[in-house]
């Protein structure tokens, strides 16, 4: 595989000098299609029916080398720390940050339990939780929960469960905005709030929340411990060039580094777009390469995002903060066929999609021999 790897990219090594010699004798030509019949006698090196011959191997050559940079390329390493299907409590798992649709069981920031109104059920018969869920910026939405697989609704007034777990389990969510004043979140649940958490634990730009638990004696309810809770939802917006009236053939409100007019998306070239200009807060950058719009070549990531829509190519998953940004960066475009490049000292990505050439050369354009 490797030799004949090397022999077709001899080839197409003679037919890119071939083509680069007898260009410098051409006129410039439409951009436009070429054909390999059309280039038979290119300064006098091979026939027509060589270059087709030779053209046909260049073409399976781009493919096969294509192939192969693909199956061969290093992939990139991910974290061995933070779990998004398992709750726990882990110092060293860093943040979390949710991508696309997906599931995420949190990272415990803060336990204690406390004596409800219950009073039957003994002493500290409350266990309250604080839930990190994703760090980078406000989200779509949680669409549903379940603890232990089983799906659980809350009333949005005063966070209790519905149903079932009507007197055993409550919730309140944060989606990740700004939180100012005494927007910190707050559950009461059996006659007290959360003991340890009051109007100043806020936590601008993450998802986050309060998850309480009620002991149940009788073993009805959390007879094997406390469930695996797993919110499923739509996460960090992004920012989209195509709806930003400010960048060349784009239309809308969105605004790069204004992370206020951005929307979700599970497009993985636009999630990529919005890692490198990175996620930031009270001018603060959280997470991301940070960027400068003017050290990105926006255009690229544009096409990649329009192939990954043709396609319906989509990401979705949780990346975590220990990780190196440029293997997130990495994994997310993989996701829509592509990968990152640095041209120019500038961020970019090149796409897996099919190339159309820029010039027809026909007969009437080649130098007579005479």
């Amino acid at each position: 595989m490797a030799k004949a790897l090397k022999t077709i990219g001899m080839v197409v090594g003679v037919v890119a000098l071939v083509a680069a010699t007898a260009g410098m004798a051409l006129p410039a030509v439409a951009a436009t299609a070429t054909t390999a019949a059309t280039a038979g006698g290119i300064a006098g090196v091979a026939s027509a029916a060589t270059l087709t011959a030779i053209g046909t191997i260049g073409s399976i050559a781009a493919g096969v080398i294509g192939v192969a940079t693909a199956a061969f390329a290093p992939k990139p390493s991910f974290s061995q720390e933070g779990s998004p299907t398992t709750f726990q409590t882990n110092p060293q798992s860093g943040l979390p940050y949710c991508i696309g649709r997906t599931r995420m069981s949190g990272l415990r920031i803060h336990a204690d339990t406390y004596d409800s109104s219950y009073k039957s059920e003994g002493r500290d018969d409350a266990l309250s939780f604080a839930v990190l869920l994703s760090a980078g910026g406000e989200i779509e939405e949680i669409e549903s929960f379940k603890a232990d697989k089983v799906p659980v609704t809350f009333d949005p007034s005063t966070g209790m469960a519905i149903g079932t777990y009507s007197t055993w389990m409550a919730q309140r969510l944060w989606l990740g905005g700004q939180q100012i004043g005494d927007t910190a979140v707050q559950l009461a649940f059996g006659g007290a709030n959360v003991p340890g958490w009051t109007t100043a634990h806020k936590i601008s730009g993450t998802t986050h929340g309060l998850w309480t638990l009620r002991f149940d004696p009788k073993g009805n309810n959390f007879g094997a411990g406390v469930p695996e809770p797993e919110w499923i939802g739509k996460w960090v917006k992004v920012y989209d060039p195509r709806k930003d009236s400010t960048y060349p053939g784009g239309s809308g409100s969105h605004r790069a580094l204004d992370e206020s007019t951005y929307e979700w998306s599970n497009n993985p070239a636009l999630h990529a777009l919005t890692w490198a200009l990175g996620r930031w807060q009270n001018g603060k950058k959280t997470l991301g390469i940070g960027a400068p719009p003017a050290t990105i070549r926006t255009a690229d990531f544009v096409e990649a995002a329009n192939v990954a829509d043709a396609n319906e190519w989509t990401c979705g998953g949780v990346e975590w903060s220990t990780d190196s940004k440029w293997a997130i960066l990495k994994r997310m475009l993989q996701a829509g066929g592509a990968e990152p490049t640095m041209t120019g000292a500038m961020i970019g990505c090149r796409v897996n999609t099919p190339r159309i050439s820029i010039a027809t050369v026909t007969a009437g354009d080649l130098r007579s021999e005479e």
